[in-house]
């Protein structure tokens, strides 16, 4: 795959190295001895070009500001990414609009619910940077959908892919590139993917294992007591309302 200095990002003729630099300052003065010493961590994108005619630039030394240029908007999405995928959080209202039924002038968009197998395939499938340089096709962005979700060979076919395509852009998540068929994740989008899939594979399924009915009642676990205590607490005063649970 070779980028282009519109997209920003390359994968064959420029390589990333992440170097995370850690320094610690500790107090040396009886006047500061009550401080508390404390260290930063700081993260840097090296982007070296093997070869420029992979970006439409010639090799003489007079193409050398060009090329900076061209370095630096792609250390800067690099390290957006980053930044995004380390603090996705969003309002309620974008999640709202995502995982309720929706119209965009005149256009219904079907809901994206929130825990749905193929909901989560979807955004999961998103979250890769593959998709970043060049955007993605129907077709590519079903592979990797499929990979992850589909329970049974080709039952997630073009025509699923063409209608989760179509909401996804009627939410605003992803941009059609002009003269192609190809697809650009937008901000949100990007920041949507991650947070749906990190909440649902960190918090929401953990959580939903852990109080599980069918575990057996003295699981050593502190979570399910509670919640089996909780349980046992609203069903006394249906019980005595004689109401059934």
């Amino acid at each position: 795959m070779i980028a282009s200095p519109a997209t920003g990002i390359s994968s064959r003729s420029s390589r990333w190295r992440s170097v995370s630099r850690r320094s610690s300052t500790v107090p040396s003065t009886a006047a500061n001895s009550s401080r508390r010493s404390f260290a930063t961590t700081s993260t840097s994108a090296e982007t070296t070009f093997n070869d420029t005619y992979d970006f439409g630039v010639g090799r003489n030394i007079r193409h050398l500001p060009h090329l900076r240029s061209i370095g630096r908007n792609i250390n800067h999405r690099l390290l957006m990414l980053e930044r995004v995928a380390q603090n996705c959080a969003i309002a309620s209202r974008p999640v709202e609009k995502i995982v309720l039924p929706t119209n965009d002038n005149g256009q219904p968009a079907p809901a994206l619910r929130w825990g749905d197998p193929r909901t989560v395939a979807l955004f999961a499938a998103l979250c890769g940077f593959i998709t970043t340089p060049a955007g993605f096709t129907n077709r590519s962005l079903r592979d990797r959908v499929r990979a992850l979700h589909d329970p049974e060979p080709d039952s997630y076919g073009q025509t699923r892919m063409t209608d989760d395509l179509r909401r996804l852009r009627l939410k605003g998540l992803i941009a059609p590139v002009p003269r192609s068929h190809r697809y650009l994740l937008t901000p949100l989008g990007r920041r949507v993917a991650i947070f749906m899939s990190k909440s649902f594979t960190r918090l929401v399924r953990p959580v939903l294992h852990r109080v599980d009915p069918a575990l057996p009642a003295n699981a050593d676990d502190p979570l399910r007591r509670a919640w089996l205590s909780c349980d046992r607490e609203i069903d006394r005063p249906l019980a005595q309302a004689r109401l059934a649970a």
